[in-house]
């Protein structure tokens, strides 16, 4: 399961002569957005043309060779920092975009990693709260359809994303529980935290809790890796990626500042 969660800055190499007819002032710089993994990254290198001055209005347009695409070279990964303005909140889309790639989605119900009969973005059918959940979601249709789903019945695109909001609340109280401070951290910290309740990593972890809350952010960080299922050499490749990315998202916290 290929998973993001950072950020990363894009640096773009120009060509000679692309240098050139910028130093001309024949072509001007400013900024592009480029998606990775669902993720908007910031980079430089939008070229825009430049209305060129009166005085050389009438002169014949020099002649550019065809240039190829600008190489982009992506550099280490970067901790998303977060103004003033932003901290206090809880960043409710970037959370709800990063859980649902991590989850993936399956109408049909399947068995997890961990064993546990699973529908939707992550909904695992096996906890004690999932049938109060559908009746919740989908009201007095939620308990025969909590049954068919369980028997093998395929929710609707529509379906799966009421199931998901339904969830979504739920993990994030119990997120918000766990870390009380949860809304002074940026976007990214927030989003792994609340992704690591569906999976079960923070939850499951007292000591993992307890470093960071108390602002211990690189031995919560090493606490979250040391667990028997990543020393198994068969852990699913997605799920180790994926405790990674949390880890070090975790032990950048504060170093960008």
């Amino acid at each position: 399961m290929k998973t993001t969660g950072n950020q990363y800055i894009a640096e773009v190499k120009l060509p000679k002569s692309i240098k050139s007819l910028a130093t001309a002032g024949l072509l001007g710089s400013g900024l592009f957005g480029m998606t990775v993994g669902g993720a908007k990254l910031a980079g430089v290198g939008r070229f825009a043309q430049q209305p060129q001055s009166s005085a050389v209005e009438n002169q014949p347009a020099p002649v550019v060779a065809k240039q190829t695409a600008p190489v982009v070279q992506q550099a280490k990964p970067k901790q998303t920092t977060q103004s003033k303005e932003q901290s206090g909140i809880i960043h409710h889309d970037v959370i709800k975009n990063l859980v649902k790639q991590d989850e993936g989605l399956r109408t049909k119900c399947y068995r997890c990693t961990a064993g546990k009969l699973t529908v939707g973005y992550g909904h695992n059918l096996d906890a004690p709260g999932s049938l109060g959940t559908f009746k919740k979601v989908f009201g007095p249709d939620g308990e025969s359809l909590h049954r068919q789903v369980r028997g093998g019945k395929e929710l609707s695109q529509k379906q799966a994303d009421d199931l998901f909001s339904g969830d979504y609340e739920s993990h994030l109280t119990k997120t918000r529980e766990m870390i009380p401070d949860l809304e002074k951290h940026s976007p990214n910290v927030q989003a792994v935290l609340v992704s690591g309740t569906y999976r079960g990593h923070v939850g499951d972890s007292p000591n993992f809790r307890k470093l960071f809350n108390a602002g211990n952010y690189s031995a919560a960080a090493k606490e979250l890796l040391d667990r028997k299922e990543l020393r198994d050499p068969k852990v699913a490749r997605g799920v180790r990626g994926r405790m990674q990315r949390d880890a070090q998202i975790i032990s950048d916290i504060g170093k960008s500042k």
